[in-house]
């Protein structure tokens, strides 16, 4: 079985060196930078299973901290996956939010296929 290579997030090529295209850090070093490469190296697995999770919601979707607790990850690691779904046009956001855990109004998100118009702000399912 072949270890998943490192990523070197600054000495990537120059188009996919920024976020969103690799996870973002504040600066080279130090306990941001570690965080995420440590992110980069599962981020795919991550987007993979967070999809997934919101097309089995179907037109109801997810909130990403509602998806989060579907894939048993925390909210930190789910909300950059799910805007990435978004930035790729697997995701639609919707006009609904529901309430999350610390009592804030989120939005929610349908795959692509479970949604009324396919763009932001046209009315969802």
């Amino acid at each position: 079985m072949s270890a998943t290579p490192q990523l070197d997030l600054f000495s990537a090529p120059a188009r996919r060196r920024r976020y969103p295209d690799v996870p973002g850090a504040k600066e080279k070093g130090g306990t941001s930078e570690s965080a995420a490469v440590s992110v980069a190296n599962r981020a795919a697995a991550v987007r993979a299973r967070v999809l997934a999770v919101f097309t089995a919601a179907g037109a109801r979707g997810l909130t990403p901290d509602e998806a989060g607790k579907a894939v048993n990850e925390d909210k930190l690691t789910v909300r950059p996956r799910v805007s990435e779904l978004r930035r790729d046009g697997l995701l639609i956001k919707t006009k609904r939010t529901r309430m999350n855990a610390s009592m804030k109004m989120a939005a929610v998100y349908v795959a692509k296929q479970f949604a009324t118009g396919g763009i932001d702000g046209q009315k969802t399912q």
